[in-house]
């Protein structure tokens, strides 16, 4: 008898990691100094410290629902409170975590049981928790208007559930629940329909009735996205209001009067009965033609409305006021557009109709990547400054207000100033220490600020048209002076003055005369040089020196550059000891030194380099210059990289910033990173001095100023300043970008902006705001790439210690929802999108103390049709180089047409090789045949084709980059799926045969068998369907094991299910056998793509990105 090999052990799936979309949010205050955010990321709760950013603790409280909602515990203040519990629910399910279990989850000690997951009859909108005759009870409201009471047991768990409660039963999108005391619970609905429904829910009445409508609301045009009850707001002493607030698909915030219940009452005098709301009332949108007698009333309640945000708003929240209401309401709004916006509501509570008031819009900040703020958080304490949260679709957190903390070096103070010119005049003639100078008269319309520098941290001056220099030290707010200068200085600074920073306390001015000035902190103003015409710019040398600096002094018309050096020890500035001998109407607008070689940047783009002089001339001729082609903007600032002798980064007014590395002997550069951050007009750049040096960009994008971190993808500040070309400088402490400063010119008045640390603060750093389309892994596991329908790429690396990702570049140059990835090695990178859209990007790490990888576009597919309408829908590289060093390529079209083509990495160019058409049916899935020859193409017919072509040999003539050119022809069609076929891996042959597994649009899992006939034509060899594989279409699939005997299939749909499944050959060897091995909850929904990311580990793409073990079980 022969013996038989043991049987594999099964396999299972292992949760390893999840960044999904961030769908519920709660503050839970436990103490004065102890504030800590919950947030709920598909299944899993996680507790955040808000003061260190910490991942306190986790907990997974359903099996396969996502969080919805949180509700923690509130004392009688309003505040949470240690001693309660967490309420929280997701679709139809709920779950209490009782006070021990809190406890334990804060303290990071083992955790009880967890307690039991219950079911109630519908969506769970809103939930609260409270103490009600000495007991502590609940109550959730539902997606029909309906009210669900819980009942605790002693411990603190949910123990049963109430009667459902309901006096309508609309279909709403939104409600709110406060708790009034005396067993009352006060309900706000949003509905579809555009109405506002408020009504009471009385705990202890003897049914009927349990409930009285106070109110129905009409004004909005579209479906109630979001309802927010406020706490009673005290306006004088035993006086107090409550209000409502609402945001709808209209994209206006509306702000209403809900303080007291005025019973409706009939044209003869007669109470209403409150069932008249049962009755069937109209809908659709535009409000009701017809009003009910018992609401004709309601639209008196309505206070205040404003229009926001760029599309629909999803919440509402009030936020800080001060008691008495002797300052506005702060009330905050969440958008598609994934922008907070901060709102004033001033009332006028004088009007007999109640009060009335207006919503004065205040900032706009944006939290997030893609669309969608789906969950908003407001910590609502009476006289306390607001923590405010968003989580976006993106996977990441935001959170901002409190009590800020000063910055690091000294502390930046916190205001906004807006200065006429004589406002400051005004100043210094009340400033005892301003000096003796004619005083300048008020009211002169042709005075004006002109430029401006910051001489330190607490120190800024401003030159004037006048030719007078104002300064200001910075002591909670500026207090301004008058430098003293002589009368000549004065007439020659007069109407034309550059003046620029160079070194701390120290700033270069020069004169339409050719005049060269340094002004020092406490020292008079001295002339250091002379030179022969209109100074055109002062350009600090970046990189030269501290103590002992360098600039560059251009003159306008001139053909050279001037060295202005200055020597600490000996206190002396020099120029014209040395020059640069400029090219032909060659304009500088930035200089730095790397090494021993200076480099210039031009107002057209070019960069040129003037290595050391080998005969010690006064001159130094350029060397070598270069302009990228695809720009003619102005370079704003050289800057080297922290760490280097060869690499430096400029900055550039197309947006974009690049770094280049010198060549051997300073002869060269070459361009090996290129990006382009969320600005607009990039002005600077610098690094932190921190250990781990970060890229700090500022800029103009519109009319907003940014100052951003580019390392952590971060806005630390966003100012309204009217738009680029206007006299501004910054400064900002290099251990600390949050902390800031801006003072610039805005409408003739001088505008002072300061902030001691970043408004915005990142707590959870995210991924894709849209969902992912395509995952790749680069061929030794060291990058992932993962490419989604908001048009970016992101390079994530993956740590199998500690589980997570870490992205290391984001790649922004697509215009429509990228297709497919594909890698080339670990260096390169292909991607491709709708709009006929192929790029090829080439990776590198860069040297250096700055920890990034370096990204370049190198290469563009330019074979596009006139209109470029067609969508690449996928694309393959074939392992057989063509030419020896070449790469072939073939790209499915939407026009189902498969192309091949023979791309050269050195000359980045493309050269079309063949072409198969099919019918009218569009390629979904492509892959090349593991002969690197046939190409595999599956379509949305279900039809599975196999292009074959003969042996293709150049003319003897030909070039090594030809591409084949060999006709693609017909080898193999075959009907495998009822339809489209969405996903689709191959394996290498094994005894003489292909294995191939397709999932579809019909949620099936096919496994093909391919061989070859004694004509070396391909045949099926055996087909083995699993029909009903998911219960949705099977979106992604990846071969994750191959042996002898055995193949494994990860499969993902857009049901949300992840399964593992294996074949292996049937009874006596004949056909196959596919068996499931697992079958997992994903929190993944419209899954996109899964991709083998190590060994053992896949990561599954989609609206987010999950990473699964795959293992023996043991």
């Amino acid at each position: 008898m022969a013996q038989t090999s043991p049987p594999h052990p099964q396999t299972q799936l292992q949760h390893n990691f999840v960044l999904s979309p961030i769908t519920a949010l709660e503050f839970y205050l436990a103490g004065p100094s102890s504030s800590y955010l919950l947030a709920g990321e598909d299944t899993w709760l996680k507790i955040y410290d808000v003061a260190t950013s910490h991942l306190v603790n986790q907990l997974r409280v359903f099996r396969s629902q996502p969080i919805h909602g949180i509700h923690a515990w509130k004392s009688e203040d309003g505040t949470s409170t240690t001693e309660g519990a967490f309420l929280i629910w997701g679709g139809q399910s709920v779950m209490v975590l009782s006070p021990s279990l809190v406890k334990s989850l804060i303290q990071g000690t083992a955790l009880p049981e967890l307690p039991t997951e219950f079911q109630v009859p519908d969506w769970i909108y809103d939930g609260i928790l409270f103490s009600s005759n000495g007991e502590v009870q609940g109550a959730l409201v539902t997606a029909h208007n309906e009210i669900v009471t819980l009942t605790l047991s002693s411990n603190g768990n949910l123990f049963q559930l109430g009667p459902v409660v309901s006096p309508s039963r609309p279909i709403l999108y939104s409600a709110n629940l406060t708790f009034l005391g005396n067993g009352t619970i006060l309900v706000a609905g949003g509905t579809v329909f555009g109405e506002i429904i408020v009504w009471k829910f009385h705990l202890d009445s003897s049914p009927p009735p349990q409930w009285e409508v106070l109110y129905v609301f009409t004004g909005h045009e579209g479906s109630v996205f979001g309802v927010t009850i406020s706490p009673e707001i005290e306006v004088a002493p035993g006086s107090k209001i409550r209000l409502l607030g609402s945001c709808s698909d209209d994209r206006t915030i509306r702000i209403w009067d809900i303080t007291d219940r005025q019973l409706a009452v009939t044209q003869n005098g007669g109470e209403i009965d409150s069932k008249t709301l049962g009755e069937a009332r109209e809908t659709g949108f535009g409000g009701n033609s017809e009003v009910k007698e018992e609401n004709k009333n309601d639209s008196t309640r309505g206070v205040a409305v404003a229009m926001g945000h760029l599309s629909r708003i999803w919440h509402v929240k009030f936020g800080e006021y001060t008691p008495g209401l002797e300052g506005p309401i702060n009330v905050y709004s969440f958008g598609e557009d994934t922008t907070r916006q901060r709102w004033e509501l001033s009332l006028d509570l004088a009007g007999s109709q109640g009060p009335k008031g207006a919503l004065k819009h205040c900032t706009t900040d944006s939290c997030h990547s893609g669309k969608n703020i789906w969950s908003a958080a407001v910590s609502n304490r009476e006289g306390q400054a607001s923590f405010i949260a968003t989580g976006g679709a993106d996977g990441k957190i935001v959170i901002s207000g409190g009590n800020p903390t000063p910055g690091l070096d000294g502390g930046y103070e916190e205001f906004d100033l807006s200065l006429a010119f004589d406002d400051v005049l005004e100043q210094i003639q009340r400033n005892s220490e301003t000096p003796s100078m004619d005083p300048l008269p008020k009211g002169n319309a042709k005075h004006a600020f002109q430029k401006y520098a910051f001489l330190s941290d607490s120190r800024v001056i401003t030159t004037t048209s006048p030719g007078r220099i104002f300064a200001a030290g910075i002591q909670e707010t500026p207090k301004w002076k008058e430098i003293q200068l002589p009368d000549e200085v004065v007439a020659d600074l007069r109407s034309y003055n550059v003046m620029k920073s160079v070194a701390m306390d120290t700033v270069v001015l020069g004169s339409s005369a050719g005049n060269i000035y340094l002004l020092q902190h406490g020292k008079s103003i001295r002339l250091v040089g002379k030179l022969s015409g209109k100074i055109q710019d002062v350009l600090p040398l970046v990189g030269a020196g501290v103590q002992d600096w360098q600039a560059v002094i251009t003159v306008l018309g001139d053909d050279r550059a001037y060295i202005l050096s200055y020597n600490a020890l000996t206190d002396e500035a020099t120029i014209g000891g040395l020059t640069l001998s400029l090219p032909e109407h060659y304009i500088a607008t930035a200089a730095a030194q790397v090494g021993s070689t200076i480099i210039l940047g031009s107002r057209v783009g070019v960069v040129t380099l003037y290595p050391p002089s080998e005969d010690n001339t006064d001159t130094i001729p350029p060397g070598y210059s270069c302009r990228d082609p695809k720009t003619k903007d102005a370079i704003t600032a050289i800057v080297p990289l922290p760490g280097s002798s060869s690499d430096f980064l400029t900055t550039c007014r197309d947006g974009k910033y690049r770094i280049y590395s010198l060549g051997k002997e300073n002869c060269a550069f070459t361009l090996y990173h290129e990006i382009s951050p969320p600005m607009g007009m990039i002005e600077g750049a610098w690094f932190t001095s921190t250990e781990k040096p970060e890229l700090i960009l500022h800029g103009f994008k519109g009319k907003q100023f940014i100052h951003y971190n580019d390392t952590t993808s971060t806005v630390l500040a966003s100012i309204e300043c009217g738009g680029a070309h206007r006299s501004f400088d910054v400064i900002s402490p290099r251990t600390n970008p949050n902390a800031f400063r801006l003072i610039f010119t805005k409408s003739s008045h001088l505008r002072f902006y300061s902030q001691p640390s970043a408004s915005l603060r990142t707590l959870k750093e995210g991924g894709h705001g849209r969902e992912i389309r395509a995952v790749a892994c680069s061929a030794t596991f060291k990058y992932i790439a993962t490419a989604a329908e908001d048009t970016i790429i992101r390079i994530w690396t993956y740590s199998p210690t500690r589980p997570g990702i870490k992205c290391l570049a984001t790649l922004e140059k697509h215009s429509s929802g990228i297709q497919s990835l594909q890698w080339l090695g670990d260096d390169c990178l292909i991607s491709s999108a709708g709009s006929e859209e192929l790029f090829v990007w080439r990776i590198t790490q860069i040297d250096s103390h700055y920890e990034t990888l370096a990204v370049k576009c190198e290469a563009v597919w330019n074979f596009c049709t006139k209109d470029k309408d067609l969508r690449i829908m996928s694309f393959d590289t074939s392992n057989v180089s063509s030419g020896g060093v070449n790469h072939e390529l073939a790209i499915a079209l939407s026009n189902s047409t498969v192309h091949t083509y023979s791309y050269n990495p050195k000359s980045g160019e493309f050269e079309f090789g063949s072409e198969a058409r099919y019918t009218g049916a569009c390629p979904m899935q492509l892959r090349y045949m593991p002969n690197g020859e046939d190409i595999m193409v599956a379509y949305t017919d279900g039809r599975l084709a196999i292009w074959t072509r003969p042996l293709y040999e150049p003319p003897p003539q030909a070039e090594m980059k030809l591409a084949n050119k060999a006709p693609l022809g017909m080898g193999l069609l075959v009907k495998l799926h009822q339809s489209s076929i969405k996903s689709l891996d191959a394996v290498s042959p094994r005894g003489g045969r292909w294995i191939i597994a397709t999932g579809g649009d019909d949620n099936a899992l096919i496994i093909t068998e391919l061989g070859l006939d004694d004509m070396g034509k391909y045949k099926v060899g055996g087909r083995y369907r699993v029909s009903s594989a998911h219960g949705a279409a099977v979106t992604g699939l990846r071969i994750v094991r191959n042996e002898e005997d055995l193949i494994e299939v990860v499969t993902v749909s857009n049901g949300q299910r992840i399964k593992l499944w294996r074949a292996e050959p049937g009874r006596d060897g004949r056909g196959m056998r596919i068996s499931l091995q697992d079958n997992k909850y994903s929190g993944i929904a419209d899954a996109g793509d899964v991709e083998v990311i190590s060994s053992g580990k896949v990561m599954v793409g989609g609206v987010g990105l999950e990473v699964w073990d795959f293992n023996p079980l043991k």
